[in-house]
């Protein structure tokens, strides 16, 4: 028969007392208001003071990006719900028409240089 003395009781009984306190000591959460989805975007947005951030988005894309509601797409980007097939339609959008662009700059100037 195996008997425990001295130390290994002592640990054995330490053990025991702190699973017992932990099993039985209730922890309770106690929340002042509920909280919507809204409310907690909002105070993430505030606190990272991106309002501001937002502002200087439409002041300097307005021009290229005139259908963007930067509000939206943050809200969307912190839920998750991002709809890809919009934004990726939007992005083929934006280089279409830069690619667009881009080549009538350059058969302008190229017809210019070919003509003279």
């Amino acid at each position: 028969m195996f008997i425990i003395q001295g130390v290994q009781m002592r640990k054995i009984l330490v053990i025991s007392i702190l699973v017992i306190i932990i099993l039985f000591i209730p922890s309770y959460a106690i929340a002042e208001d509920e909280l919507t989805e809204n409310d907690i975007i909002n105070s993430q947005k505030e606190s990272i003071n991106i309002g501001k951030f937002l502002e200087e988005a439409k002041k300097y894309s307005s021009e290229a990006f005139s259908d963007i509601d930067y509000s939206e797409f943050l809200t969307s980007a912190i839920t998750g719900n991002i709809d890809n097939e919009t934004l990726g339609k939007g992005i083929l959008n934006i280089i279409g028409k830069e690619t667009i662009g881009s080549i009538r700059v350059i058969r302008k100037y190229n017809n210019y240089y070919s003509d003279t």
